[in-house]
């Protein structure tokens, strides 16, 4: 439910914010952006003398979005939102972790019975 509504509230430009006002911002709206993916990708096609710095950037940028897929994927993502929520603060991080660390660990339970085939 929460990533569905921050999901929607970016496609509509909204902005969801916690009780101390921080914003709340889908790394993948900012790193997926159209225009930059489309200037890195001409500046890479159409360029002969770019630099290490720049293609490291260039996977800087593709391991973040595929650490944000990962965590969406395994469901953990809900579980940052709620801390975020919650303030972000010593107490979110032990209330949040404690429903972190059983999830975690049957997820993995989960994928090695999976793998095993039983």
């Amino acid at each position: 439910m929460a990533l569905g509504g921050q999901l929607v509230a970016d496609i509509f430009g909204l902005t969801l914010t916690n009780y101390n006002g921080a914003e709340l911002k889908s790394p993948l709206a900012t790193a997926i952006n159209q225009g930059a993916i489309n200037s890195v990708a001409l500046y890479f096609t159409n360029s002969t003398n770019f630099t290490i710095v720049d293609v490291a950037g260039a996977f800087v940028s593709a391991a973040a979005v595929l650490g944000q897929l990962l965590l969406i994927f395994t469901g953990t993502y809900f579980f940052f939102i709620i801390w975020f929520l919650m303030g972000s603060d010593i107490i979110a991080t032990f209330v949040v972790g404690a429903m972190t660390i059983p999830y975690a660990l049957l997820l993995g339970n989960m994928i090695l019975v999976k793998i095993r085939g039983v």
